[in-house]
């Protein structure tokens, strides 16, 4: 029942329909509003007209029958006193004849019943209507005593015939009049709505864009006529193409010296009153300021947009913007160029998501900037890739932005370099210094080579003599030897050719628990002759990792490693790797212990040349092959620590769709 009202209620769907009058035109709705007028005043006319001549003919029509009434009651008095029924019937009945209005005559007895009466045939026949008889009754008197009465009854139908003619006549004239006052009023109207109709057409030239349009309106005035100037060097002075208060720099006093400031001192001078004419007139002339400042601001509009757009396309940057939906719709030399595409291929038809990786299409909405409660979305420079035409990736240092305006998003802007050239230099840069550190390295430890070719030679000497001796402890202890020095040189070269090499990252789906754990079983027996213990901790979702695992096991076992080196002999150590996944933001992988830690000076030379606190037993370069490596994978190596308080090194790994990594 609630809903009942609802129900009832008309819905409307869409917009509603446009009234009828709302859909004519100017000089037809005046049209229209005086046929209204004369069709109203016409009915009102008609209506007291009507009213008027059926009062007064009816008081004439009733004054007739009652004037024949009263003979009757004269003539029929000696008839009644002698009863003569059948004269009373014919001279009712002839009286009917000669009376077509006559319905019907009737005498009465003297106790008021009826006697004798007389119907008209005529009028019966068309079967009068009660309400349109109209009866009159007069008393039959013999020597001044009532002996009858006479009635009779009256047809309204000629009285009502006669007005309808007359009203026939009065409502054709009228509807003549109303055609003739329409047809004169439409040629009046056409004539003074042409001006109206004229600046319509000029309204719907420049909703068009055709600024070009002469304006005929009013009288053109000559403003060195009118003031009697003759100043010479005037550019109004005979410019009849123009009227005075559009030139600028005219030498009147008192006034602006350009348009359209200046108008409102001219609307006040003599030569511009002159001109203006009446209201249509004034129309007009605010249709020609219009059109003056049109032109002005198109010219300066055209000029900023040739500005901008020389801008854009001469920019020495590559600069690509789309949009609100991300569709191009700016594309500069340099973007055409680098991709290959023409500026033509390229807008409003291909989108940012065409050109650069997935993963910027998050990036661009990143909050970049907050100023003053502004918000601004992007990212800074960064390294990056564009796809050309042939789908090849090019590197490039991108930077991108969204742009809004009062709030609302107007569309992105990408910034971009060719980083070929760079890159290239880089990756020389970078093998050179890997040449002379690895130069370095040789010299470095060309000392740890000699005690450990010194440790071998001595490992074999007791291993020889054991053997000659049938000495099973000294040949143990010889084999145990050889073996600790070729794990020594083993490690040695191995994190020598991984520094020295050009290597990119292998990626592949893996699971960092296998790798953490297969860590962890190889420094355990490195710590079994210490009281060192080592754990691992894991936080997050790991079902998607894309990583290289040898790669990431040689930086584990690297801070393992170095780690277990840190923590004192005579004292318990702990040691702990954890991993965390950030799904799309990436994975931590942490090497933490409590040894002897590092001061602010050897945290600072930590990642530079081959430095190393071990001695001859370091090369220096375990944590060089660490950044190395993370330095490929696009991460980041952070080192926290202090002296006695131990040391943690942690490195962060973007998560990597190896379909679309930006990396290599």
């Amino acid at each position: 029942m609630n809903n009942l009202p609802l129900l009832l209620k008309p819905q409307f769907r869409g917009n509603r329909p446009t009234p009828f009058f709302s859909k004519l035109l100017f000089h037809n709705k005046i049209l229209f509003i005086i046929f209204l007028l004369l069709t109203f005043f016409g009915v009102i006319g008609a209506t007291t007209l009507h009213f008027i001549l059926k009062y007064h003919l009816s008081k004439e029509y009733q004054s007739r029958f009652l004037t024949i009434t009263q003979s009757l009651s004269h003539r029929l008095g000696p008839m009644v006193l002698a009863k003569d029924e059948k004269g009373i019937s014919y001279l009712l009945t002839e009286v009917s004849k000669f009376n077509q209005g006559i319905v019907y005559l009737m005498v009465t007895d003297s106790r008021g019943e009826p006697w004798i009466k007389s119907i008209n045939k005529t009028d019966h026949d068309t079967k009068v209507d009660a309400s349109e008889i109209f009866e009159t009754a007069m008393p039959i008197k013999y020597n001044n005593q009532t002996i009858s009465t006479i009635k009779s009854g009256f047809s309204g139908l000629p009285l009502q015939a006669f007005l309808k003619q007359v009203m026939t006549i009065y409502l054709s004239i009228l509807s003549a009049m109303i055609i003739i006052s329409l047809l004169i009023a439409r040629s009046f109207l056409r004539y003074t709505t042409k001006p109206i109709l004229t600046l319509t057409r000029i309204a719907d030239e420049i909703s068009l864009g055709n600024l070009d349009i002469d304006i005929v309106f009013g009288q053109h005035v000559n403003c060195w006529e009118i003031k009697q100037c003759g100043q010479n060097n005037c550019a109004a002075y005979t410019n009849t193409a123009i009227q005075c208060w559009f030139v600028d720099g005219t030498p009147c006093e008192g006034y602006e010296p350009k348009f359209p400031q200046k108008l409102e001192g001219c609307r006040k001078c003599e030569v511009y009153k002159t001109h203006k004419g009446d209201e249509i007139v004034q129309l007009a002339d605010s249709f020609q300021h219009m059109i003056y400042m049109l032109k002005k601001s198109q010219a300066e509009l055209e000029d900023s947009h040739k500005f901008q757009r020389n801008l854009i396309q001469n920019s020495l940057i590559g600069i690509i913007a789309t949009n609100e939906v991300g569709i191009i719709r700016t594309f500069n030399r340099v973007a055409e160029n680098l991709t290959g595409y023409s500026e033509a291929e390229a807008i409003d038809t291909l989108t940012f998501t065409d050109l650069f990786p997935r993963d910027i299409s998050i990036k661009i909405n990143h909050p970049l900037i907050f100023d003053y409660g502004l918000e601004l979305r992007g990212f800074k420079p960064t390294e990056s890739e564009i796809l050309n035409k042939h789908k090849k990736p090019i590197p490039v240092r991108l930077s991108g932005i969204n742009l809004y305006e009062e709030g609302k998003h107007l569309g992105k802007v990408f910034f971009f370099q060719d980083f070929r050239e760079i890159k290239r230099l880089r990756q020389e840069l970078i093998q050179s210094e890997r040449l002379a550190a690895t130069g370095q390295a040789v010299a470095s430890i060309s000392h740890s080579i000699k005690n450990i070719l010194d440790g071998l030679m001595g490992g074999v000497y007791v291993y020889k003599m054991g053997k000659k001796k049938n000495d099973d402890k000294s040949i143990e202890n010889g084999w145990k030897m050889i073996e600790n020095n070729i794990e020594l040189i083993s490690e040695l070269v191995i994190n020598l050719l991984n520094f020295a090499k050009e290597r990119h990252p292998n990626f592949e789906k893996c699971d960092p628990h296998t790798i953490v754990e297969d860590v962890i079983r190889m420094v355990e027996n490195k710590i079994n002759s210490k009281k060192i213990e080592i754990r691992s901790e894991y936080k997050g979702d790991f079902k998607r990792v894309f990583l290289d695992p040898f790669a990431l096991h040689q930086c584990l076992m690297n801070l393992a490693s170095n780690a277990i080196d840190a923590i004192p002999l005579e004292r318990p150590g702990h040691i702990v790797i954890r991993v965390a996944s950030e799904n799309e933001h990436g994975i931590i992988f942490e090497v933490s212990d409590d040894g002897i830690g590092m001061s602010k000076e050897i945290k600072e030379m930590a990642f530079q040349g081959m430095f190393s606190t071990k001695g001859s037993k370091g090369t220096g370069l375990g944590l060089l092959v660490v950044k190395k490596i993370v330095s490929e994978h696009g991460g980041s190596l952070e080192v926290v620590s202090e002296e006695q308080k131990g040391a943690m090194f942690r490195i962060w790994l973007p998560q990597i769709d190896p379909q679309n990594s930006i990396l290599g």
